[in-house]
């Protein structure tokens, strides 16, 4: 499964579930799914079962449920017909904590599914955080490519190449979904840098370009949960409401986004602006012109 793929396929087990009540205790449903599923082992059932916890991890409020839910899942997809789903929550459980115990042997595993998908220049960026994390080693070194020494000037290319020979939509498509590939790795791999979740906004910003809207409401997910302290967490949040709002017309899903974006951040530069959208949700231009101007 290639990086794309997985990092996007959480938001989708989550979007495919029913919304819950965050005051609705985690333990009684998933145990009871547990139990079901001990006595059928169906797809059905096991599908179930993995959407109830891949929701119950993107709703949990810290860190530590988070990742006790993430191994949980992680230990569920143990077969091998059901590695794909394992691979979702090992890049969860990537995200969720660079210094757990096992985190050195993830990283290490999401390298090598890189390099066995054919993408050695995401393999060499996962190797070129374990590098740095742990410290230099043949293995590790024979992987990371020349061309990524400058791990900087390397994505600075990358986002060149995204507005070289451009397509109709005024870039070029393969280099757009190169450069949010690799800004996703390097996120994986370098999370205590002050540019990750720089490189995960750019990102984002050319996955709604391209239109690949629910790429772009995962790197949003990402950065707001997991990169709370920069200052794209608050952005990234207004952005997915306004897409939801402007691109794909869900009103009920953008008004809970905006109000969100105001219970958290009340103070930010663009509260007012958020007011403005969920006062007017739902209305058309004509109708906002007309009131301003009434105004």
């Amino acid at each position: 499964m290639s990086l794309k793929i997985v990092v996007p396929l959480l938001a989708l087990l989550v979007a495919s579930c029913k919304q819950k009540d965050p005051s609705t205790s985690v333990e009684p449903e998933l145990a009871a799914l547990e139990k079901k599923y001990q006595k059928d082992k169906s797809d059905s059932t096991f599908t179930n079962l993995i959407r109830a916890y891949g929701s119950h991890i993107m709703e949990a409020t810290d860190m530590a449920t988070k990742e006790q839910l993430a191994r949980k899942a992680v230990a569920l997809c143990k077969d091998p017909d059901k590695a794909s789903y394992k691979d979702v929550f090992e890049t969860e459980l990537l995200k969720i904590n660079p210094n757990a115990s096992g985190h050195k042997q993830l990283l290490e595993k999401a390298a090598e599914r890189m390099k066995n998908n054919n993408r050695p220049d995401l393999a060499s960026i996962f190797y070129a955080g374990l590098i740095k994390k742990y410290g230099e080693s043949p293995a590790y070194k024979y992987n990371v490519l020349a061309e990524q020494t400058d791990m900087s000037a390397y994505l600075k290319r990358m986002a060149e190449n995204v507005f070289s020979n451009p397509g109709p939509n005024g870039v070029n498509m393969e280099a757009s979904e190169k450069y949010i590939d690799v800004c996703e790795a390097y996120a994986l791999s370098f999370p205590e840098d002050a540019m990750a979740a720089e490189y995960l906004f750019r990102a984002s910003e050319i996955a709604r370009a391209i239109g690949s809207y629910p790429k772009a409401m995962s790197l949003y997910d990402w950065i707001h949960i997991y990169f709370p302290k920069s200052d794209k967490a608050s952005l990234a949040v207004f952005f997915k409401g306004f897409l939801l709002d402007s691109e794909l017309g869900n009103k009920d899903e953008a008004k809970k986004v905006y109000e969100k974006f105001l219970n958290n951040y009340p103070q930010d530069s663009m509260a007012r602006s958020v007011r403005f959208l969920l006062e007017n949700l739902g209305k058309s231009d004509a109708e906002i012109i007309k009131q301003l101007e009434q105004k």
